[in-house]
């Protein structure tokens, strides 16, 4: 028996004399046979077993109680009291953050002895914990967890009469000239060309105030041509952008660090601060700003940072008549201007107040909004925010700045509402008999309908897969217009497309070739503030747009804003982390109306665009390359793999085996570069991570009526999305997803909008949810299963906030929905669990606030939010083509060469 776990057991072993194999005494396992209490345990692993003197056995914490905030816990009745200043516990498997130990005269009212900070594997090892000496009956031990399986063999507790170490520097922190303590995540805000002062003060190890007047300091900045800090720690602010300024000290060849950030803003760049001011008005991102009638009209409150003029007034958006005078005045740099209008409110509608301001040779635009309604007239099966009028239209309450919940209308095939369509065959193939491979006569047809001239409606025809198996041992392609790939049923009757083989790899990749920026055309928003949810745009000069045009809008997102959300300060302690740089979110878009310099487009933005985070621009696009009217349809798809390779994990308190190999095909259909296309009554058994993914360079894509069942892969990372979307504009409905991670899944800064519709996943062992790094634009619509939408912090190397400006309406089952910062998640009618965020925990306490709810456990009218926009943009026609309908047949089938 190795020393350390002689010393967990060594009370129940048979060392006769009470001594290590060393000769050193053995400290007693106070532990041993005593009563335990537990956050869980699970059937074959008791918590017991952790006193019970066996190494052998273990505890194993129920899976749901890992997840709920990452902590588990034990706690033991000693019996009496004991002096006690150790407590070790033996690891079978796991990674471990940290662990705490506590103690309580009554096992009710604990008191905290320490916590050790841990970040490590521990599997296999011991970890002990030192403090000083208490007398205590009860001894608890609180372990945090990264959410992964934990088994925890044996327990001690004892009194070890421990000698701790020499007093040295323990910690350093950060003080302005005030003497007021700087945290981490604290930020000092400054204006180019302003300073600030920072000095260092410490902590030794035995608590007491550390001298540093012996110490070597020293300061960096992270970005120093944004700010400079000099020997003295005297920091200035020399251009816009964001830097951690850091300050060491060494004291006895001990060394400790503390930051601080600084945000420097440039009044050039920012020409202008505006703000409200009224008494009772919500100015909060993504909550109604409402008022009453009778009640002020809001005032303007105007700081410029640059000389000119500026005029206002009120628009009541139901009627479009302005309901004020024009105000207008005259500005100063750096002199404060407020604007009150004059009289009350007198009726109820939406109100905009428009702001065009001339600041030196620059025109910009702002814009404040308030809506005042009865709320009483709103239906008590009606969200608050997005309601049925009486005439059954859709009515959206914005919050201060715009924000909405946006139009989905716009996403699937030909722009929403459009039947799939019926493509005549050109080709029917049989299934050959024999292991042949399919792969080059499938390839063969597709390659010669992609030969054939378009028609009148942009297709060329079908590939007919008659029904039966065929063997594809490649990666079939369809890289023209108007070709479709049809099958004859999904059953195991119908046609199966196998893919054979240990190669990994795509099964069919449908698409063309990258768009091309006409860079020369490019123009800035000239609106400092765009909200979520608009169709309309000023630039500063609309010149070279016109109606009809393929348009980028670039949003971007800069270094000042990634630290407003909080992305550069992802806590990077446990795992190597990826801290967010700038980026742009990029829409893609159709212009349909230009006056002046103000553009409207077809579909709505899905994130704010504001000035001080980077403002954003609209640029023309050409794609020649990205082919469009291509769809596959009506088969099923496996994939052979290695029964032989398995592996095991814990769901919902069981230990499973499940088929684990991943030398195989990956995913069935893959749409890249394509417009325009659509995949319905596929049904995939076996894949590893996608049955449809809508990529990059998608738009306008749907998929529906398919079902991906059984997925093989390892049950990590990166594996079993297999309804995913990277594009923007797709619909994906009717679809049915088991034994998924992410079932319905949406990547990375993906611009939206997307929606999931009418849609259900089993055997969840993961949510479905917007990935990572700020995908924007969502839609879960009416889809039963696991959905969170929230922080994921350090998860995947620095998920984050991994989606914005989402909704879910008419959801069932279990959602988590948080509110990332400058932006909003609606949560509307969800019936089911309500369960909390990875984020706040033990690690990052920083708050994070709930997404916008309404009507928890109660769904609301109408029934589908997509449906009903889908009614109100076209007709009810387009409803009813979103519906299924048969995949070929009778005369479809029989090829007809053009």
């Amino acid at each position: 028996m190795n020393s350390e776990l002689e010393r967990m057991v060594g009370a129940a072993s048979n060392t006769a004399n009470g001594q290590s194999a060393s000769g050193d005494p053995l400290p007693v396992n106070l532990a041993l046979g005593q009563p335990v209490s537990k956050s869980s345990d699970i059937a074959i692993a008791r918590a017991e077993m952790t006193v019970d003197g066996e190494p052998e056995t273990y505890w194993q914490p129920h899976s749901t109680d890992r997840a709920d905030d990452g902590m588990v816990w034990l706690s033991v009745d000693l019996g009496s009291a004991h002096l006690v200043d150790e407590v070790a516990y033996q690891v079978r498997t796991g990674n471990v953050f940290s662990s705490k130990a506590l103690y309580s005269s009554d096992g009710m009212n604990w008191q905290d002895a320490v916590t050790k900070t841990v970040n490590a594997n521990l599997s296999g090892k011991t970890e002990t914990i030192h403090f000083a000496a208490v007398s205590t009956r009860y001894i608890k031990l609180e372990i945090y967890l990264p959410n992964s399986l934990f088994q925890m063999n044996e327990l001690s507790v004892a009194y070890t009469n421990w000698t701790p170490p020499p007093s040295v520097l323990s910690s350093v922190y950060i003080t302005n000239a005030a003497g007021g303590k700087a945290g981490f995540y604290d930020t000092v805000t400054l204006s180019k060309g302003d300073a600030h002062p920072l000095r260092l003060g410490g902590v030794m190890t035995s608590g007491e105030p550390a001298d540093l007047g012996a110490a070597v300091t020293e300061w960096v900045s992270s970005a120093p041509l944004v700010a400079a800090v000099q020997p003295s720690g005297n920091v200035t602010a020399l251009r816009e952008g964001v830097a951690k300024i850091t300050g060491r000290a060494t004291l006895n060849q001990v060394s400790k660090e503390a930051s601080v950030w600084f945000d420097v803003y440039d009044p050039g760049i920012l020409l202008v601060e505006t703000s409200l001011e009224h008494p009772t008005l919500r100015q909060d991102i993504g909550y109604p700003a409402l008022l009453q009638i009778g009640g002020l009209y809001p005032s303007i409150r105007m700081l410029p940072h640059k000389a000119g003029q500026a005029e206002a007034s009120i628009v009541n958006l139901d009627t479009g008549a302005a309901v004020t005078q024009l105000l207008t005045a005259s500005l100063q740099p750096g002199m404060e201007q407020m604007l009150t209008f004059p009289g009350t409110i007198s009726s109820n509608g939406q109100y905009k107040i428009v702001i065009e301001l001339q600041l030196g040779d620059k025109t910009v635009y702002d814009a404040f909004y308030f809506t005042v309604h009865d709320t009483a007239a709103i239906g008590t099966n009606q969200s608050q925010i997005a309601y049925q009028r009486q005439d059954g239209t859709m009515a959206y309450v914005p919050d201060y700045k715009g924000n909405r919940i946006i139009d989905f209308s716009g996403a699937g095939y030909m722009g929403g509402g459009v039947k799939l369509p019926d493509v005549q065959a050109r080709i029917a193939l049989e299934p050959q008999t024999g292991s042949g491979d399919d792969t080059a006569r499938i390839q063969a047809a597709i390659d010669e309908v992609s030969a054939m001239p378009l028609n009148a409606e942009g297709f060329r025809g079908a590939v007919l897969l008659k029904k039966g198996t065929y063997r594809l041992g490649g990666t079939l392609t369809i890289r023209s217009s108007g070709v479709v790939l049809r099958g004859e049923g999904q059953d195991e009757n119908g046609t199966i497309l196998y893919a054979t083989g240990a190669s990994r790899r795509n099964m069919l990749e449908i698409g063309g070739t990258a768009l091309q920026l006409l860079t020369g055309t490019a123009s800035a928003v000239s609106d400092l503030y765009v909200p979520s949810g608009a169709k309309v745009i000023r630039v500063e000069n609309a010149s070279a747009f016109q109606p009809g045009d393929s348009v980028k809008i670039q949003r971007s997102g800069n270094s000042r804003w990634i630290h407003e959300i909080d992305m550069d300060t992802i806590y990077d302690e446990l795992v190597e982390t990826t801290q967010w740089t700038p980026f742009s979110i990029d829409f893609d878009r159709i212009v349909t109306q230009v006056n002046g310099n103000e553009i409207t487009l077809d579909a709505p933005i899905a994130n704010s665009i504001e000035r001080k985070w980077g403002g954003g621009q609209i640029v023309k696009y050409a794609d020649p390359g990205r082919i469009e009217q291509v769809g596959v349809e009506n088969m099923r798809v496996d994939t052979e793999f290695n029964r032989n390779v398995t592996s095991t994990i814990t769901y919902e308190g069981q230990t499973l085996t499940y088929y684990a190999d991943e030398n195989h095909a990956v995913s069935f259909a893959i749409f890249n570069h394509v417009k325009n296309a659509w995949m319905r009554e596929i049904t995939g058994f076996h894949l590893e991570h996608a049955l449809a993914h809508a990529n990059r360079g998608s738009k306008w894509i749907t998929v529906q009526d398919s079902q991906s069942l059984d997925m093989v892969s390892l049950l990590v990372g990166a594996r079993r999305y297999p309804f995913k979307m990277t594009g923007e504009l797709a619909l994906m409905q009717r679809n049915y997803s088991e034994t998924a991670r992410h079932a319905f899944v949406v990547d990375n800064r993906v611009p939206g909008p997307n929606v999931f519709l009418d849609s259900e996943s089993q055997i969840d062992f993961l949510p479905s949810e917007p990935h990572h790094r700020w995908s924007v634009g969502g839609l879960y619509d009416n889809v039963n299963g696991k959905i969170h939408i929230r922080d994921r912090g350090w998860n995947g190397g620095g998920h984050g906030w991994s989606g914005a400006n989402y909704v879910t309406w008419n959801t069932v089952g279990e959602l988590s929905s948080q509110q990332p910062p400058t932006a909003q998640n609606y949560a509307i009618g969800h019936v089911g669990q309500k369960v909390g965020g990875f984020l706040p925990n033990f690690y990052d306490q920083r708050p994070r606030e709930d997404a916008y709810w309404d009507h928890l456990n109660s769904h609301v009218t109408p029934r589908s939010l997509y449906h009903q926009q889908l009614e109100e943009r076209l007709d009810m026609q387009a409803v009813q083509n979103t519906f299924r309908s048969p995949v070929g047949g009778g005369s479809l089938d029989v090829p007809v060469v053009p």
